[in-house]
């Protein structure tokens, strides 16, 4: 696991490189790009790094199958992605790679137990909210549902595997 982990992290890392710039400009990067027109403005040219987004989104999805399989012995792991994977819940780029993010969240709070899935929980809690209003303010309904839907696996898993620390939520987030 140690090998996979490193190479996990360093394509979860990967930087999309994604670029907006006057086509009439000579080329910047080797990138696959495309010329658009938008209304008001002159031709525009975007470009993106394919690899790097097809392997980006390949960590997240092998991360969330594996640390789905192993449970409660992912723990080892779950501190040096913790910030990777909370990074990319609320992605932008890619509906994949944030919703893998969002589930392999999820078992992380099963594999680390009680009562340390509820501190998890809770310090993601504000991004949940935040994002689904966001997201609906936008109205942008399916970003909403999958917020929405992993928001309440979540609690789903603490209610499941918690045996002593039912109270999921501070005063505060009530």
């Amino acid at each position: 696991m140690p090998v996979l982990l490193e190479v996990i992290m360093n394509d979860a890392n990967l930087n999309l490189d994604i670029k907006i710039e006057s086509a009439d400009m000579p080329k910047t990067t080797g990138n696959i790009s495309y010329n658009v027109k938008i209304k008001g403005m002159v031709e525009q040219r975007v470009s993106m790094n394919t690899d790097a987004t097809a392997k980006k989104i390949g960590a997240f999805k092998l991360m969330d199958v594996v640390s789905a399989n192993m449970g409660k012995s992912f723990v080892p792991w779950v501190e040096p992605l913790l910030p990777i994977v909370k990074e990319h819940m609320t992605f932008e780029y890619s509906k994949e790679i944030k919703k893998s993010s969002l589930r392999t969240f999820n078992n992380m709070l099963i594999s680390v137990g009680e009562p340390h899935n509820v501190q998890l929980f809770q310090s993601v809690f504000d991004m949940y909210i935040e994002s689904i209003a966001k997201e609906l303010k936008k109205e942008r309904y399916p970003q909403v549902k999958i917020y929405i839907k992993n928001f309440g696996n979540a609690l789903k898993n603490l209610n499941r595997h918690n045996y002593t620390h039912r109270e999921f939520l501070s005063p505060e987030q009530i």
